[in-house]
């Protein structure tokens, strides 16, 4: 089993092309999914390409990922978290800083916290 619909994708590595020519394969992700996140910090405006959702992979304590939902949630923007390996793995976030994240995110009530592809709905129902 997989997740439920809708369906999203994640860029591998940030990388929207293939071959040396570095043809798009956008166009490929367009017909079968509803969202796709890149591998890179930016501003998420109301405006954002659902295609091209900018997602931060480099935050890796507690204080920077909360000044980063800080920020975001001052400017009332969409903050795309991702995390390769909490623990251990790759690109690792310790358990405690994460664990640290999240109850932080159960306190606040200026937040609203969900997965990608809900989120990427009710922004596409929004237009």
């Amino acid at each position: 089993m997989g997740a439920p619909a809708p369906y999203t994708f994640a860029y591998p590595c940030g990388v929207t092309w293939v071959d040396e020519t570095q043809d798009s394969y956008v166009p490929l992700v367009e017909e079968r999914f509803l969202a796709a996140r890149l591998a890179g910090p930016a501003s998420t405006t109301q405006d954002v390409d659902l295609l091209l959702v900018p997602s931060q992979f480099d935050l890796k304590t507690s204080a920077e990922l909360i000044a980063k939902v800080d920020e975001f949630a001052k400017k009332a923007q969409w903050l795309v978290l991702g995390f390769h390996g909490i623990g251990g793995d790759w690109l690792v976030t310790e358990l405690e800083e994460h664990n640290a994240l999240l109850d932080n995110l159960a306190e606040r009530n200026d937040v609203w916290v969900a997965p990608f592809g809900q989120i990427a709905a009710c922004v596409k129902a929004a237009r």
